[in-house]
């Protein structure tokens, strides 16, 4: 392939007419536009390959027999994934780059997506690696590093970064259908779709309208199949006064508003103190775990439907086996934003004449904490999470924001010498 690039930069601060300027330090202004390709693609994915199998013959003594069969489809077409991007920025110093900014806008179309979509199960296999599509990502990105106080004894130091992303499927395929995507980790259960005009890989299912509270609600309001008082209700999205499979539709995506981060650096004396956070806002993820364990989780049910005379608050279904309350929809998307202390470290350092200045030059002692507390509203144990534990193919970037029983992050703390001899 080929992929060319070009970039520009105009140093405005070297200029004679801002020689005057104290303030401004350094200003420079940047434009890029370039072609890149992405070539991630396995070893002979273009080929149908064969691996060894095992089989039974028949119904006799169930015996085993060896063999070779096809594991993927052939596609001799596959290739690069190709990416057009323009980028615009500018570079900004005051106060002698006491106060740096930096500042980027790029527009990002990516053509002939690399994706693995399911294909029918006649054919022997789940899915198919593709180039297939055109994606567009374009956003803002600023940080913008500080030295807030310097003095002989106590200093401190900012930095701080934030990114905001669009992101927008443009094409699909030679007839512009979309990729309806199920999640194999719950019966099958269709949870994303991928359509032109919204993100790659949406939230797929019903919109939750609270729960039937009589019987007299489910026949005159359209219900599913088997609905009983004190079952959730359902949103008649298409109003055809019908609920079944045509109703669902986007209900979310796991695609944040803005994901930021903010490290201070103290140091008073010999003493040291590093605190990095990191945040990410707009972030919806699918709690399958609710799902699965609702009647465990007595946070979810403190008001709940019991009978006609306990109506409950209206919004919560009667915990249960109920098929209909096990639908796909809007009630298992939950809002993931988050603020983490995502690190923490405090050191001591000791005077260079430690221990007469002989053997040992320098030391420092130091504790160091990892994740140590997260701020959010997610009731899972990890709301930084986009796929689903031991299935591949629901990790793919047409299945992100599932948390099936994802493991939590742990919490470190650790203690630290360090010498100089």
């Amino acid at each position: 392939g080929s992929f060319p690039s070009a970039s520009v930069a105009w140093r405005i601060s070297q200029e004679k007419f801002m020689a005057g300027s104290g303030k401004i330090s350094e200003l420079k202004l940047r434009a890029s536009y370039g072609l890149i390709g992405n070539n991630q693609i396995s070893d002979y994915a273009s080929v149908g390959l064969l691996n060894s199998f095992n089989y039974i013959f028949g119904s006799g003594d169930g015996l085993t027999n060896s063999g070779l069969a096809q594991v993927n489809i052939k596609n001799s077409l596959l290739g690069w994934e190709k990416t057009k991007q323009f980028d615009l920025g500018v570079d900004l110093g005051l106060f002698n780059n006491r106060i740096f900014l930096t500042a980027d806008y790029y527009n990002k179309l990516t053509s002939d997506l690399l994706l693995d979509v399911p294909v029918p199960y006649t054919t022997g296999f789940e899915t198919a690696l593709l180039n297939l599509g055109q994606l567009r990502n374009k956003g803002f990105e600023l940080s913008i590093e500080s030295r807030n106080f310097v003095g002989p004894e106590f200093t401190w130091s900012t930095n701080f970064n934030v990114s905001f992303n669009a992101n927008k499927v443009e094409a699909l395929g030679s007839n512009g259908s979309p990729i309806i995507v199920a999640n194999r980790a719950q019966e099958n259960s269709l949870t994303h779709i991928t359509a032109i005009g919204e993100p790659l890989g949406s939230f797929y299912g019903f919109v939750y309208d609270g729960v039937f509270k009589t019987q007299a609600e489910i026949d005159a309001y359209p219900s599913l199949t088997g609905t009983l008082p004190g079952d959730a209700k359902f949103r008649d999205v298409n109003g055809d006064k019908v609920l079944n499979q045509d109703d669902r539709t986007i209900i979310g995506n796991n695609l944040p508003d803005a994901t930021y981060g903010l490290t201070n650096i103290f140091a008073y004396k010999n003493f040291d103190l590093n605190i990095l956070l990191q945040g990410v806002a707009g972030l919806q993820v699918i709690n399958l775990l609710k799902r699965s364990n609702y009647r465990n989780i007595a946070s979810e049910f403190n008001n709940y439907w019991a009978s006609e005379a306990q109506p409950g608050d209206g919004k919560t279904f009667q915990p249960g086996s109920s098929s209909v309350n096990r639908n796909i929809s809007s009630w298992l998307v939950e809002d993931a934003s988050f603020l983490r202390i995502k690190n923490l470290t405090f050191g001591y350092r000791f005077g260079k004449n430690i221990f007469g200045g002989k053997a040992i030059k320098n030391a420092r002692i130091y504790v160091n904490i990892q994740n140590l507390y997260t701020f959010t509203k997610y009731t899972g144990y990890n709301p930084d999470v986009n796929t689903t534990e031991g299935d591949p193919f629901i990790s793919s970037a047409l299945t992100p924001g599932i948390d099936y029983g994802t493991y939590p992050l742990s919490r470190t703390v650790s203690f630290g010498l360090n010498l100089g001899f």
